[in-house]
């Protein structure tokens, strides 16, 4: 699982689990931290973007799905293509914001590609 905190692609904005192998059912139980990230950003100016891929040995690694947990669009005014979150996408990152610190769990149905919604 790859985590990014968009709108930061870079390497220092990236993370990621560790791979789980030969396991066709794998569950992640991962926390990530980014540091120095304004609740009100949060709110309005971030989303957080999480992408599950099958690694192969010798060959590229295969995406599997994804999901982006950010505010609804049209909350902010500096909405960009990968604001895109809805329904429980949306609910799920309210749910982080109105409890900071404390663990929020939801399961997510993947999306199948990342490219933005319209």
């Amino acid at each position: 699982v790859k985590c990014y905190l968009l709108p930061d692609k870079s390497s220092g904005g990236k993370r990621k689990t560790e791979v789980v192998k030969n396991d066709p059912n794998p569950v992640w139980d991962a926390r990530f931290s980014y540091e120095k990230v304004l609740l009100d950003e949060l709110s309005s100016e971030r989303v957080l973007q999480l992408t599950v891929w099958d690694q192969n040995k010798g060959s590229s690694s295969d995406f599997i799905g994804g999901l982006r947990l950010g505010p609804a669009p049209g909350r902010t005014t500096k909405r960009k293509e990968w604001m895109d979150s809805i329904g429980d996408e949306v609910s799920h990152w309210e749910s982080a914001l109105a409890r900071p610190g404390e663990w929020v769990e939801q399961w997510h149905t993947l999306r199948t590609t990342m490219d933005p919604r319209s």
